[in-house]
Parts: structure tokens; C-alpha cells; sequence
């Protein structure tokens, strides 16, 4: 394996990963780095470093690499890549860090997943739990002069409630803010969805069906498109250079369709995490090239490698410090039966059939990093 330059990155969370330090913060905002669910909580290769939440370009660590070329290169999936925002797409954004770095959520979490402000400085709810006011801290900026204001929150809600635009996220707020069901079965206008401006530009009112104190931590899941490019040029605006808008602390500055994704630092950003690369470039490609990529030094690092690239990176003392588990989004894989058929309408059976799965072997012989048993 050649040897490696490091590069210094925020984390969302202070651990290590090894082999390049790919992490949170300037990199990721709210989603991130590991795209369709937040952080996956599967295993990733990446070069040993620690990462500092208050380091500078010009504080790096020695052997770091110099601050003009602090530059992440990444890979993704090429057939899913169709957007970066995550209220245009979520399961086809682009992978490997190109996505959600043009705004910042309502709320974040910090690396001991509690929830903290971001974009909101404050919220607070109604005594019976259906109204949550959030106050939108002033002076964040759209690279196109705009102040982001409560009105950006309305427009992207309202496009993620259109059924013509039939976003693939919808399920998420079903069932929680109100008119949301009707809205995008087209029963009712956009104007009745639970998501309205308050008393002035920065106040922003959710209303839901039934008392929501788990409200916020939804909101994790609230980064806004730019309502003015929103109107201009359509939901797709953060796919070509010429009209990306962003406050978040990148831009768009190349997008060549099932090649590659660079997005560079904004100058124009004024929010609150530390930006400390200047670019990050994706390589899009099939995902059977991942791992040739990365031992071939063309990427700093790469997610869910297959069972066969797990076991030549462990088997290798020099790489196995290479592979680190991140916890993610929590995500839980489980079998579920249909209760009402026979046999599993028999509790017994499903009993049977749950101690009959060797989770361990599972997770020693197949999964490995990529999880690990869980019970209930």
C-alpha cells in the first residue's frame, strides 16, 4: 500500500479512523459524509489521524498535508447520483461527502448524539405539544447575497410535500406535522402543510398531528434549499455550477454525470462549523471498483467495503488499522413475519426462529465490521 500524506478533517465525532481522517463538521453538515442515512453505521477504510474541532489550515499536524491541498477524494455510487440536497433526493444524492454541505439543519447532534442548535439558536414547544417555534439564527448567508431566513424551511417542506415532485422521503414526516398525509395525496394545498413562518423572517412554526416532543430530533433531518433558487431554477439547482446557491460551508463547482462531483469551500459561508478542506472530489463509479480505488491510492476512503476487501484489509496488520466501525444512524436489519399466516401466527415458531439464527457467526464470518448481533 503506498504511503499516505494525512489530512486533517472535522468529526462529528472525536474518533479515529484510520488511514485518512474522514469525519463530520467541515465535511458534513447535519447528513454528511456517508449519505443516504446520516452515518452509516457501517465499516469504512480510511489514514490514522485525530481530529481537532478547533485545529486550523494553519495549525495542521505534522506530516499533514500543506492547507492549499487539503482536498478529500471519495467515491460513490454513478447510477444513484442524481442529487446533493437532501429535500430533492435522499436515496439517489450523491455518495462519499458531495451531499447536504449547502445548508445547515435546524439542529445537529454532537458526538455524544445529543441534540444541539445549528441553524436554529433556539426552540421551544407548545404546552400540549403540537406547535414547536424555532428561532432561525440571523446572519447565515446564500452564496447569492439572500439572507436564510424561516421562509427557505416553508418552500423546501412545501416541495418535499408536492405530489408532482414526488419526493422520496415523504414517509418521514407521515403520520407527524400537520396536512402532510393530505398534502401529498394532493387533498389539500401545499399553503396547509404544518410548516409556516411565525411572527417574523427568523421565527419558524411546526405544527403536528399529535404531541411531538420527538420533534426536534427529527429535525436533524432539515436542511433547506434556497427558496429563491428554488424558484428560479427548480429543485435541481445544486446539479450545475451555474446556479448552485449555497449557505452551507461548500459550493458546487463541478458536476461531469456518472464521472465526478467536486464541490469547493464558500467563501460566503458565515455559519458555525470550521471549515478545514478546500475541496472534496467524489469519483462516480461502480461500486465493484470501490476497493480497487482505494488500494490504488485514487481515494482517501470508502464505505461498507465487501465481505472479500474486509478480509484482505484485516488480514493484513498494515491495513486492519485501516478499518473503522461508526455507529451511524443505528441503523437495525431484522426479520419480520406475517403474523396472521401459518406457521408464524404461532408465537412459538417465531421464537424457534429467532434462537435458530447464530447472530455471532453471522456477524464474525460475514458481517464483521459492518455490524454486530443485536437482541430483543
Amino acid at each position: 500500500m503506498p504511503e499516505k500524506k494525512q489530512r486533517i478533517f472535522d468529526g462529528l465525532t472525536e474518533t479515529r479512523i484510520n488511514r485518512r481522517t474522514a469525519l463530520g463538521g467541515a465535511a458534513v453538515t447535519g447528513l454528511g459524509m456517508f449519505g443516504g442515512g446520516l452515518l452509516r453505521g457501517d465499516a469504512l477504510a480510511s489514514p490514522s489521524l485525530k481530529p481537532s474541532l478547533r485545529a486550523s489550515l494553519q495549525d495542521l499536524p505534522d506530516g499533514a498535508a500543506a492547507a492549499d491541498q487539503q482536498t478529500m477524494r471519495v467515491v460513490g455510487n454513478a447510477s444513484i447520483a442524481k442529487a446533493v440536497d437532501f429535500y430533492v433526493r435522499v436515496y439517489e444524492r450523491a455518495e462519499g461527502g458531495v451531499s447536504d454541505l449547502f445548508s445547515e439543519p435546524l439542529v445537529r447532534l454532537d458526538k455524544n448524539f445529543q441534540i444541539q442548535p445549528a441553524a436554529a439558536e433556539s426552540w421551544e414547544g407548545s404546552d400540549d405539544g403540537t406547535t414547536w417555534t424555532f428561532q432561525i439564527r440571523e446572519g447565515l448567508m446564500w452564496s447569492d447575497g439572500n439572507p436564510v431566513t424561516a421562509n427557505d424551511w416553508v418552500a423546501s417542506f412545501r416541495n418535499g410535500a408536492d405530489p408532482e415532485f414526488a419526493w422520496d422521503f415523504t414517509w418521514f414526516f407521515q403520520g407527524v406535522l400537520a396536512n402532510w398525509n393530505e398534502a401529498i395525496a394532493g387533498e389539500v394545498g401545499l399553503e396547509e402543510i404544518g410548516v409556516r413562518v411565525g411572527s417574523d423572517d427568523y421565527e419558524l412554526v411546526f405544527e403536528t398531528v399529535a404531541p411531538a416532543p420527538y420533534l426536534p430530533a427529527m429535525l436533524l433531518y432539515s436542511l433547506p434549499l434556497s427558496a429563491a433558487a428554488l424558484e428560479a431554477s427548480g429543485p435541481y439547482y445544486n446539479t450545475d455550477p451555474a446556479t448552485a446557491v449555497s449557505s452551507g460551508p461548500f459550493i458546487l463547482t463541478e458536476w461531469i454525470p456518472d464521472q465526478q462531483v467536486t464541490v469547493s469551500r464558500n467563501e460566503a459561508y458565515t455559519g458555525t462549523l470550521p471549515v478545514y478542506l478546500n475541496q472534496v472530489e467524489t469519483t462516480l463509479t461502480s461500486p465493484d471498483n470501490f476497493f480497487t480505488l482505494y488500494q490504488n491510492d485514487e481515494i482517501d476512503m470508502m464505505v461498507s467495503p465487501p465481505p472479500a476487501a474486509l478480509e484482505i484489509m484485516l488480514s493484513d496488520e498494515a491495513t486492519a488499522g485501516e478499518v473503522y466501525q461508526g455507529v451511524g444512524d443505528f441503523p437495525t436489519f431484522y426479520i419480520f413475519f406475517d403474523v396472521n399466516s401459518e406457521p408464524f401466527d404461532n408465537k412459538l415458531v417465531r421464537q424457534a426462529w429467532s434462537h435458530a439464527i447464530d447472530r455471532e457467526t453471522l456477524a464474525s464470518q460475514i458481517l464483521g465490521p459492518n455490524g454486530v448481533p443485536a437482541y430483543s
